[in-house]
């Protein structure tokens, strides 16, 4: 038989033994949060770190009311004083009818009186010229002759003919027009120059052919004193014949 004192002792240590199993429990609850509370620390502890950098990054706030006549401008922004420095550079500026006969002028412009002046000065060149100038017909006082040097002379086939000498030393500009009966072959027109009457004469660049029956040369300004008209029948047939006619045209 079970004495009482064993039947409560055995309720005892029955109760015992759960509470020492809740109370195991709660110890490994306890290291638990142990452990999330280090965790916590070194998220807190980093959090201040950030909170750190973001604080020396904000400047001084004022949350109080802004009086603008007092407050900051912006670096570079216009003050009072600038305004008063670019208002020196402005003029005055009336944006109403504008009188043409009362504006302005700017400076250096010509006014009624400067366009008198130049009006005198013309007056004053046109009557210092008065009687001065001539002027005089050209046609009149130009210098024109003609001649004929080769007059329908027959000129056999390869041969030359060469006129007499023609004092073109007071003439500048000089034409030669000819005329052949032979259309069919071109024949060589030279115009040869001497310094000299009775010299030598030369052969020049000027020269030309004649073109299915018609020749003309022009020779400006020239330099030449004496000249002859040479013509050479280019025909292959030595006993064959062409008439040709050579005009000379002069003026000065």
């Amino acid at each position: 038989m079970t004495s009482k004192y064993g039947a409560v002792h055995d309720i005892f240590n029955t109760h015992h033994v759960q509470t020492k199993a809740k109370l195991d429990l709660l110890l490994a609850k306890n290291a638990e949060i142990d452990l999330n509370t280090d965790e916590l620390e070194a998220k807190h502890d980093a959090g201040n770190a950030s909170l750190a950098s973001v604080d020396g990054k904000l400047v001084a706030c004022d949350t109080g009311s802004v009086v603008v006549a007092s407050s900051a401008l912006p670096s570079g922004a216009a003050s009072e004083a600038s305004l008063a420095a670019l208002s020196a550079k402005i003029t005055a500026c009336d944006t109403g009818s504008v009188v043409v006969a009362s504006s302005a002028l700017p400076s250096g412009a010509a006014d009624s009186s400067k366009q008198d002046e130049i009006k005198a000065l013309i007056t004053a060149t046109n009557s210092a010229l008065a009687g001065t100038l001539s002027v005089s017909s050209s046609a009149a006082s130009a210098s024109k002759s003609d001649s004929t040097p080769v007059s329908s002379e027959a000129i056999f086939g390869q041969a030359l003919y060469v006129s007499s000498e023609i004092d073109v030393s007071a003439s500048r500009h000089l034409a030669l027009v000819g005329s052949s009966t032979d259309v069919w072959n071109s024949h060589e027109v030279d115009l040869l120059v001497s310094p000299t009457s009775g010299g030598t004469f030369y052969k020049t660049s000027h020269s030309g052919y004649f073109m299915d029956g018609e020749f003309h040369l022009h020779v400006q300004n020239h330099p030449y004193k004496y000249v002859k008209i040479q013509v050479k029948n280019s025909d292959a047939a030595a006993a064959t014949s062409a008439n040709f006619t050579v005009h000379l045209l002069s003026s000065d």
